[in-house]
């Protein structure tokens, strides 16, 4: 999470894949961090997604803009995001692979989700499909 500008070092990153899916991160610091500060916009490297989703449930921000190297992250996000707004929690485990489901499961959830989608982003996920039959928590 950013709050001043720093410095930037260039470095050669592959950027046409995901590095990771699911991280198990303690994001309690910057939880403190926008409770005690007067910040109401905060940006995030997307990553896998999850500390933008839990940066989402902070009451005192109310923009958070997700940034990354990665297109892919971008395009996971967009994805948990819509799949968090659109399916019980129990599909969400399902659909990610937390759960167990039968692919045909999955592809019936992406189905239901993929309209609520950028164009852009439903295609991307459209040609991945095979990624969402496992669940998206095991691609990366």
């Amino acid at each position: 999470m950013l709050c001043k500008k720093y410095g930037t070092t260039k470095m050669p990153i592959q950027t046409n894949m995901l590095y990771y899916s699911h991280t198990n991160e303690d994001n309690r610091v910057e939880q403190q961090l926008l409770q005690s500060s007067a910040c109401t916009t905060a940006i995030a490297i997307a990553g896998s997604g999850e500390r933008v989703l839990a940066l989402m449930g902070n009451t005192s921000c109310k923009k958070i803009m997700a940034v990354d190297i990665n297109e892919e992250a971008i395009f996971l996000l967009q994805l948990k995001m819509a799949t968090i707004t659109y399916l019980t929690n129990e599909e969400y485990f399902q659909f990610t692979g937390h759960y167990p489901a039968l692919p045909s499961t999955r592809l019936k959830f992406f189905e239901t989700i993929k309209p609520q989608l950028p164009i852009a982003f439903a295609v991307y996920w459209e040609q991945k499909r095979a990624v969402v039959e496992k669940g998206i928590l095991f691609d990366g």
